[in-house]
This record gives structure tokens, sequence and C-alpha cells, in this order.
């Protein structure tokens, strides 16, 4: 992921070639497919032609094309099909980053696509999981949750993100965590993350509403032979951001 998002600053930063013409349908529709290619380079210029044949004159957006791209890029990051989960995280970073205010539609998209059912196979349950964390992954690096906004910014980007939706982003990381004792880490890892945006942000005092899903009172104290470490790492975690801003 390091190595993708080097490559990808690479071209970000060349030379800015002439103002793009509009792109044939297919031709646009031919990125998705290079977006699960095998090659680093493909998958990292199929990014940024998507998030730029998005983008309009003065910032706006192709609305039709976008809620189309969301919700593609969405399902992508659940395919185990080649480097799928790579690519369409990457261009839903992309994406997040230039048009910041789609953060509440991703969130929704991400709830409805990828919930898990008892009815589901073990194997459609796992790729469900991990193109949720795979997106909760985009927002974070995105930067989206960073919602100060910029002169070049919308009004829309800049609103401050509803605590409803933060709830939900991590009672849906919580889940991936209960799941699977293999995504413990990386579930950990990124509520992590989020709660030090959020203090960076001087919103800490959203950060135990957010956090009421994971009830890390009870795993922390639990018996000594139920301890859940991931947990423990988690709150001691907090415990330095809390120290950091005291």
């Amino acid at each position: 992921a390091l190595l993708e998002s080097r490559r990808l600053a690479a071209l970000r930063f060349r030379a800015s070639p002439p103002a793009p013409v509009p792109m044939p349908e297919e031709t646009f529709l031919q990125q998705f497919h290079n977006l699960a290619g095998p090659s680093e380079e493909s998958r990292c210029k199929a990014a940024v032609v998507v998030r730029e044949s998005l983008a309009g004159p003065g910032g706006s957006s192709d609305h039709e094309n976008l809620t189309y791209s969301l919700k593609r890029l969405v399902r992508g990051v659940q395919s185990s099909r080649q480097c799928a989960r790579q690519g369409f995280c990457l261009a839903l970073v992309e994406i997040l980053t230039a048009f910041p205010g789609e953060l509440d539609a991703v969130l929704a998209l991400v709830g409805q696509l990828t919930e898990v059912s008892s009815g589901l196979k073990p194997s459609e349950q796992k790729d469900r999981l991990l193109g949720r964390l795979f997106a909760y992954v985009a927002i974070v690096q995105s930067g989206s949750l960073c919602l100060a906004g910029t002169e070049a910014a919308s009004a829309k980007a800049k609103k401050k993100l509803p605590k409803s939706a933060v709830v939900s982003l991590a009672r849906g990381l919580h889940e991936i965590y209960a799941a699977r004792p293999y995504l413990r880490v990386p579930a950990a890892r990124l509520m992590a993350d989020i709660c030090e945006t959020f203090s960076k942000q001087g919103r800490a005092a959203d950060i135990p509403e957010m956090l009421a899903a994971w009830a890390l009172d009870d795993k922390v104290l639990a018996a000594k032979d139920a301890l859940d470490v991931h947990a423990l790492g988690l709150a001691l975690e907090l415990k330095g951001l809390y120290d950091a801003s005291a």
C-alpha cells in the first residue's frame, strides 16, 4: 500500500499535462477493469483517471458518474479478484480526497453493501468484512474525516460530519473486529487512527460515544485468561492521546 501511495504521489506531481478532454464512456469504464490488474502502475494511473474524469469545471462533479463510481468502488473492495481490493481502495481514496463532501454517501453505501448476514456463505462474509475494512481505510487515508475545509473546498465539504455517521463507522469497525480474530489487529489500528484524527480536530468529546460499541472497559477489565490484548493496546493509545491533549 505504501509503495502504491508513493507511485501515486509521483504521478500527481509530474509536470501538468494538457487539460483533459471528455472521455468516451467505454474508456471511463475500462479504468475499473484496470484497477483490479496486477500492475501497480496501471492501478495508480487508473485511480487518477477515474478521479480526473469525474471533476468538472470549477471543481464541480459529474453527479451521475460520481454516484455510479462510488457504488462500484464499494462493491469492488469486496472482490478477491487479482488486486481489486488494493486498486478500488486507492480509487476511493482519490475520489474522497477530491470530493470529501461525499463521505456521508460512502458511509451509507458501505453500511448497505457490506452488511453481513447468517445466510451468507463464510467466504462471502469474509469478502464483505474485508471490503468494509478497505473502505474504512480509504476514508481515513483520504483525510475526509478532517472536514475543516479549505479555501477551495465547497460548503458541503466543510460541514461537520454528523455524529450519527461517526458512531455508525465505529460500530461497523467493531463488527469487523468481533467477527474474525485475524481482523482484530487492523480494525483496532484503524480505530486508533480515527480517534487520533478526532482528537487533533478538537473533537475528543465525541470519542466516548463513538467507542461505546467497543465496550473497552469490559475488554480491558476481563479476567486475565480472557484479556483482549488488542483492546488493551487501543485503550493505551487513547490514554496517550488524552495525556497529550491535557
